[in-house]
């Protein structure tokens, strides 16, 4: 954790945890607009990008809390809301620094997934989700307002980055504790937002807690139609938190990392036929108490390889084996962080055995780690990748938990073809009452939908009213 917004503003990030109990801490101090700017515009600039891409990192992880979207609207304390929701009394002027990092992704090859981190009333109560409060409740699946809200949010996201090149995918809610039920609907309805403007990649988090992986019937069974493409699965991979993965001694957690984990991600593969799965975060920390943190890194990314892509926590701002940047001044192995970003994911793709490695970012938009702070700057390192594990002939016929350990025999690479419908043309629509409709950069609809009319509101941003 980057405790620098805390710092400069004379707050404690315990009593504190998160985006929105940080931001009202510094309005009470008089410092909320000077030091969130100055957290903005200096945590995450160009040179992380010219960094990333110079040591052959391809992909940035961008953590994003809902409210930044409607910045574009003055504001979301200001701004029209489809639905109710409580607080909204969050800092204007994050966005242009998101417009930013898109930006800079283009110039520099460096794909960009965008991450709901924050979604109203928290979706895990857990600090870079910017709880309302510090008791540990969330209160985004218990109401349906709140599961809207955010959709309106994501589809804005998608209406304003849906077809810049430097878009990879979005990802639709992370790390979710809860009723299951209303998260798959949220998944239905932010899916249907998403694919009103771009056919790019849309990424899925199971449950957190009780943690699942994506191969429980109610997932298999999951958007598993024709009518759904492009979807990946996230899995948060971490040796720090208990569980047989923590473990107190380096070669019996490099040991868990090449077996274990390796047949986790097999077994993803064997009950998710045709499906994909990120390692979405993992870093590291560990509690074996020894030195061999780069021998542990390396592990992991060869692991994790085997999957369609890997997201370390974090780029920068945090320590003991949260930085990426500190594994790279490390030593850690870079031969897998040697190959070119490319755009996977276009009407029709076909792409082969190359291993593509990348990193993410923090979003620019605040301070966060994973363990307090804020939602939306949890910067990460990530990697994408069509190697895959086969199935193997030798795996034992019993059933396994998913924390059983297989020895793993062998990897094989595969081609994975995509085709997406071909009526797909991206925004066909004009945009709707409150919707935008044009500024800088803006590559989303230009029309309105009748009676409405596109009326500029700043250089930036142009709207339906």
């Amino acid at each position: 954790m980057d405790s620098t917004p805390w710092t400069q503003g004379g707050c404690d990030p315990n009593a504190n945890p998160g985006s929105f109990l940080l931001e009202q801490c510094l309005k009470n101090n008089g410092v909320r607009q000077s030091v969130m700017e100055s957290w903005w515009s200096t945590f995450i600039t160009e040179a992380d990008f010219e960094k990333m891409a110079n040591n052959g990192i391809n992909f940035a992880r961008i953590p994003v809390g809902w409210w930044h979207i409607y910045d574009s609207q003055g504001g979301v304390a200001v701004a029209h809301l489809n639905n109710s929701v409580s607080p909204t009394d969050y800092q204007y002027g994050g966005l242009k620094y998101l417009d930013l990092a898109f930006s800079w992704g283009e110039k520099w090859g460096v794909g960009i997934l965008l991450s709901m981190h924050a979604a109203p009333g928290s979706q895990n109560g857990d600090a870079h989700s910017a709880p309302p409060d510090t008791s540990g409740n969330h209160y985004w699946d218990p109401y349906r307002n709140n599961q809207d809200a955010t959709v309106d949010s994501i589809d804005l996201y998608a209406q304003r980055y849906g077809a810049h090149p430097a878009l990879w995918g979005i990802s639709l809610l992370n790390e979710p504790k809860g009723d299951i039920n209303a998260l798959q609907t949220y998944y239905y309805n932010a899916y249907k937002a998403v694919r009103k403007y771009t056919n790019k990649a849309v990424v899925i988090n199971p449950l957190i807690s009780p943690f699942q992986m994506g191969t429980e019937d109610v997932w298999t069974s999951f958007m598993n139609t024709t009518s759904y493409w492009n979807i990946y699965y996230d899995l948060h991979f971490y040796s720090c938190f208990g569980g047989p993965a923590d473990q107190n001694n380096a070669g019996g957690a490099i040991g868990y990392i090449g077996w274990d984990r390796y047949w986790q991600i097999v077994d993803f593969y064997n009950k998710q036929p045709g499906r994909k799965v990120i390692i979405g975060e993992w870093s590291g920390a560990n509690n074996f108490g020894d030195d061999r943190v780069v021998d542990f890194v390396n592990a992991q990314m060869k692991t994790y390889e085997n999957a369609d892509g890997w997201a370390f926590w974090a780029w920068k701002g945090s320590g003991g084996g949260w930085n990426f940047q500190s594994m790279l001044a490390a030593g850690i192995d870079k031969s897998y962080l040697n190959t070119p970003y490319y755009l996977p994911h276009p009407v029709t793709t076909s792409s082969t055995t190359s291993s593509t490695t990348s990193s993410t970012t923090s979003s620019t938009t605040s301070s966060t780690t994973s363990s307090t702070t804020s939602s939306t700057t949890k910067p990460t390192t990530s990697t994408t990748s069509t190697t895959k594990p086969t199935t193997s002939t030798t795996q034992p016929s019993t059933t396994r938990g998913p924390y059983d350990t297989y020895t793993a025999t062998r990897v094989a690479t595969r081609t994975v073809t995509e085709t997406f419908p071909e009526t797909y043309q991206g925004p066909s629509t004009c945009s709707a009452h409150w919707g935008q409709c044009g500024g800088n950069d803006w590559r989303g609809a230009t029309c309105c939908q009748a009676p409405y009319k596109c009326q500029r509101q700043s250089e930036w941003y142009s709207q339906c009213l």
